[in-house]
Formats: C-alpha cells, sequence, structure tokens
C-alpha cells in the first residue's frame, strides 16, 4: 500500500507541474490549483488511515507542531478579522501543507534506474511542449515565449527549472533547447540565473564551505540577509543611482525597468509604516486596489518617486505585504526547514540562481513555482543513486521531544 501511494504522490505531483506549466493557459491556473489541492488532501487523508490500520507510530517533532498549530491559529485570525481578500494566503497555506507532506515528512520518495522511464515519460512531454510552444510563438510574434499565457519573465524562470531538471537527470537535448531559448527570450532575469548557475557550479566547494558558516547555514537567516539587504539596495539604487536619470529599456542595468522595481519595493516599506495592522494581516490580493493599480489600463496607474507603480517585485516582501507579518513569519520559517533539508553542497546551484532571482519576481515563494522548485531540490542527480541528504538531527528528533500517535 505505501509503495502504491508514493507513485499515486509522484504522478499527482508531475502531473500537476506538466499542466500548469506547459498545457494549460495561465488564466486557468486556478482549476488546477484548486484540483492539485483537493487531491492533495485527498492523498494526506489516505496515508493518515493507511498508517492507521497497518499500526504505524505518526510522529511529529515537538516544535514541528507547535509551529503547526500557531499558522493555523494565525489563518483562522484572519479569516475571522481581516477585511481584505482571504484567496491568497488561503492557497499559501495549503500549497505550504502540501509542501510539508509531499518533501517534509517524506512521502514522494524518488530513486534512480528502475524508475527511470517516469522521468522520461514527462520530460519528453515537456520538450514537445516547448517546442511546439517556441515555434509557433516565433512565427506569430518574432520572439520566443510561452504561448500559454506567461510573460517573458516567468517563461525565463520556468525554463530556468525546466534547464534544472535536465541538468539533473542528464538531458542533453533539454539543456541545449533551454540555452538556445536563453539567446531569444529576452528576459535578463533568465540569462542571470543561468550565469550564475554556471558560476556556483565552477566555484561549488568554496562557496559552499562559505555559506555552511556560522551566519549562512540556515535557510531561515539567508532569506532575512536577502530581505535586508534587497531593502537597503532598493533605497540606494532609487536615491543615488537612478536619480541621476535613467536609460531607455534594456539599453543599460539603470533603466526605467529597474527603477520601477525598486520603486515597488520601497511604496511596499512605506504602506508597511503606514498599516498598523500588518502585523496581523495584509492586503491579500486586495493590494493592487489599495495601491490604485488594478486597471488594465497602465496610463491610469499613479506615479510613485517618478516611476510607474507597480506591487512589489520581490517574493519574501510579496508574502509580508499581503499576509501580514505573523503569518509570513512562520510562513518562512517552516518553508526554511523544509528547504534546510536539501541545503547540501549537490544543490546550491540549484537553489541561489532562483533565490536572486525572487528578490527581483514577486510569487516564486509560493504555490505552484515553489512546488517546481523544491521537486527539482528532490529530485536525485542522475548517476548518483540517492542524493545525500545530510539532515543533521537536532534536540526536536530526540525522542523524547516527539508527539506520536500510536494506532491501534
Amino acid at each position: 500500500m505505501q509503495i502504491k501511494l508514493n507513485s499515486l504522490n509522484k504522478i499527482v505531483v508531475f502531473i500537476y507541474i506538466l499542466v500548469v506549466f506547459f498545457i494549460l493557459p495561465t488564466k486557468y491556473n486556478f482549476i488546477a490549483d484548486i484540483l492539485f489541492i483537493i487531491a492533495g488532501t485527498g492523498l494526506i487523508l489516505i496515508t493518515w488511515l493507511s498508517k492507521t490500520k497497518s499500526k504505524q507510530n505518526i510522529n511529529f517533532k515537538v516544535l514541528d507542531l507547535l509551529q503547526y498549530l500557531f499558522v493555523g491559529l494565525v489563518f483562522i485570525f484572519i479569516l475571522i478579522f481581516s477585511q481584505y481578500s482571504k484567496t491568497y494566503i488561503t492557497s499559501n497555506l495549503f500549497f505550504l501543507i502540501l509542501l510539508i507532506y509531499f518533501f517534509y515528512r517524506d512521502n514522494l520518495k524518488v530513486k534512480n534506474g528502475s524508475e527511470e522511464w517516469f522521468y522520461n515519460f514527462f520530460y519528453y512531454l515537456m520538450c514537445i511542449s516547448l517546442v511546439v510552444q517556441i515555434i509557433l510563438s516565433y512565427k506569430m510574434n518574432g520572439s520566443i515565449s510561452l504561448i500559454i499565457g506567461w510573460d517573458k519573465n516567468y517563461t525565463g524562470v520556468i525554463l530556468f527549472l525546466f534547464f534544472a531538471f535536465c541538468y539533473k537527470r542528464n538531458k542533453s537535448f533539454g539543456i541545449l533547447l533551454s540555452l538556445i531559448s536563453a539567446a531569444f527570450l529576452d528576459s535578463r532575469g533568465f540569462i542571470l540565473m543561468i550565469a550564475l548557475f554556471y558560476s556556483i557550479l565552477i566555484f561549488r566547494s568554496p562557496i559552499y564551505n562559505l555559506l555552511k558558516t556560522f551566519i549562512f547555514k540556515k535557510m531561515f537567516r539567508i532569506l532575512t540577509f536577502l530581505l535586508i539587504f534587497i531593502c537597503a539596495f532598493s533605497y540606494f539604487w532609487v536615491y543615488s543611482i537612478a536619480s541621476q536619470g535613467t536609460v531607455d529599456y534594456q539599453e543599460g542595468l539603470n533603466d526605467g525597468s529597474n527603477k520601477m522595481r525598486f520603486v515597488a519595493n520601497i511604496k511596499t516599506f512605506e504602506l508597511i509604516k503606514e498599516n498598523k495592522n500588518i502585523v496581523f494581516y495584509g492586503f491579500d490580493n486586495d493590494l493592487k486596489k489599495e495601491l490604485g493599480i488594478e486597471s488594465d489600463n497602465y496610463s491610469s496607474h499613479p506615479r510613485y518617486l517618478g516611476a510607474r507603480l507597480v506591487q512589489t517585485h520581490n517574493s519574501i516582501l510579496s508574502i509580508i505585504i499581503k499576509t501580514g507579518f505573523m503569518f509570513s513569519f512562520i510562513y518562512l520559517l517552516i518553508l526554511s526547514k523544509i528547504l534546510d533539508k536539501y541545503f547540501v553542497k549537490e544543490n546550491i546551484e540549484y537553489i541561489f540562481p532562483f533565490l536572486a532571482s525572487s528578490m527581483i519576481m514577486h510569487s516564486l515563494l509560493n504555490t505552484s513555482l515553489l512546488l517546481f522548485w523544491v521537486l527539482i531540490l528532490h529530485l536525485p542527480q542522475k548517476g548518483n543513486f540517492g542524493l545525500k541528504i545530510n539532515f543533521k538531527p537536532s534536540l526536536g528528533n530526540l525522542k523524547l521531544n516527539k508527539v506520536s500517535w500510536k494506532t491501534r
């Protein structure tokens, strides 16, 4: 039963990734999200019932259990007291629960060898989808993009994740397809991720040794550092660099597009300072309305510090401003614990290009893109039978510090 459940878990996750990023038009993604949440919830219940029936212990570390309880209570508080939409925080919570189930709780076991046909099946489908979309988009627009609706920046993120999948599974055609796409996509973010990937790969050992010092040995510390850095850098860029004038779009780093990104971050800081309720809850999907940018007519959007106002282009800030400090803190803490499991030397070239991109784009550290990324971190490198995960036990792993339900 356990083997069948594991196979079912893999099928559900891979089908969801395939449908959302390679088949379904983006305007229908919410349908796939809902079906995935329903299927994942069903798998959690089936797993619980299966372990109960076979009289297996279901163990939780006390600290983990307290965190899950706290995030649940905060969510209920927000449902009751927030006057804003609840869709964003609800989807984030459900996807976090599924990440815990599939990856942190080890209910999606992957291996090399006998399962190569499974990876190949989804790999070929992804390749076919990308080739067809690239050909059609080039014929229609003279440029490369995913015609199912992703803009070029998010197309770049998806192509990087596809590239990372291919690199881990030693798929030469997929790697080549990704690199060729980088030359035609016109996405600076994608080029940055590819450049960081190979730079980290070349200097992997010294970079890993530096990262594993006391300051950076945990992902929560890294996320905190990145947030502080982007805050300081946004003010520096807007008031010291962009204030001297900007160049035309993509004519240099100091163009209007980059100024707009950093101005959006500064506006988010101002919103946080002005709204005391941000401690308890955020603006959720009403953020655009709060900023006055919900209209599709960009010319009607207000300007701030000399740039058109947009929502924050930073994944951490986006979570904070949309969910509030209490939920975002515990959300990022739990997410960091999941990522700590994969923070090993063999994974750093897959981790930090994505994190760098999350500092200049929103929605990379929640829901579907986060799931795709964690899945890649979870996959073993082809040729290494089982990626070595150095998940060192802490006090929370000791038996005296566990809570267990023994089924009878």
